[in-house]
């Protein structure tokens, strides 16, 4: 059960404690990274491996961090840590500001300079090749939760916080040399790749299968993996919320669009909770 209660209070505490979403500063994950990039920097011959370390260096460390603290102290102060460690990757609340910033890149794009401004306009993810920019907070809402939540509960706290850490690398604000974050792409691809195609089985499941199905069937495949994961649940997230209605609602978009993404989160939490008493998670 220790599972379920950590994911029931990390859920607890962004829903009900608003200012949480403001503490949770990247600029901490970025400062790690460099005093890390500086103290190893010598050991690796390429960035790219350097990076990819950092990733696997966190996993442990964390893990023997916890061990450490659950067999000297108490069991009450690594199940402490482990929570900490979820709220601080599992970013749910952070959907307001994203749809935020999608609203204002609206905007932008109806300006007679867009294309001035699209350039240094600064949004936390990557803007697939859609048309339509709000399809971005289905992939978004992957990053934050679903993909938090795969890894959560496959590796514990420990291995979401190794995939933020990757995430971060890719999606941040961090300025990585374009060979590195190329292969990086390549990693966070593969590691994205289940939690995405399982979100997308959950639309389909509390929305409309056959819209799901017809768009997934629809979608040509690319030899870019991060790519394809990025346009499959934006479009298909699009398609569902448009189908039949007006395009340029945009509360109507919206208010939709967050709907299907909880509803997603409803299913995902229902078939945990399933699978912790069946016993497959403590």
């Amino acid at each position: 059960m220790t599972t379920a209660f950590l994911i029931i209070f990390s859920l607890l505490i962004e829903y009900i404690y608003d200012p949480i979403s403001n503490m949770k500063d990247t600029h901490v994950m970025q400062s790690l990274i460099e005093k890390y990039k500086e103290y190893f920097k010598d050991y690796f011959n390429n960035k790219y491996a350097l990076y990819l370390f950092f990733a696997v260096l966190v996993f442990i460390l964390i893990n023997i961090i916890i061990l450490l603290v659950d067999l000297i102290l108490h069991p009450f102060f690594s199940f402490l840590i482990n929570l900490i460690i979820l709220v601080y990757c599992l970013r749910p609340g952070e959907f307001n500001k994203i749809i935020d910033e999608v609203k204002l890149l609206g905007d932008v794009k109806k300006s007679k300079n867009f294309e001035i401004k699209r350039i240094n306009y600064i949004f936390a993810g990557n803007l697939s090749n859609l048309d339509d920019d709000r399809g971005i907070i289905f992939y978004s809402s992957t990053r934050n939760i679903f993909n938090v939540l795969f890894w959560f509960l496959i590796l514990g706290p420990a291995g979401a916080l190794a995939y933020i850490s990757i995430d971060f690398m890719v999606n941040g604000s961090m300025k990585i040399d374009s060979q590195s974050k190329k292969k990086l792409k390549q990693v966070i691809s593969i590691i994205e790749f289940i939690p995405i195609h399982l979100t997308l089985l959950s639309f389909a499941l509390v929305d409309d299968f056959e819209t799901c199905k017809k768009n997934w069937q629809s979608i040509s495949k690319k030899k870019d993996l991060y790519i394809s994961n990025i346009e499959l649940i934006n479009t298909i997230g699009l398609n569902l919320v448009i189908r039949d209605n007006d395009l340029n609602n945009d509360d109507f978009f919206y208010t939709n669009a967050q709907m299907i993404i909880f509803r997603a989160l409803l299913a995902w939490l229902s078939i945990i909770m399933l699978l912790i008493f069946g016993g497959f998670f403590i």
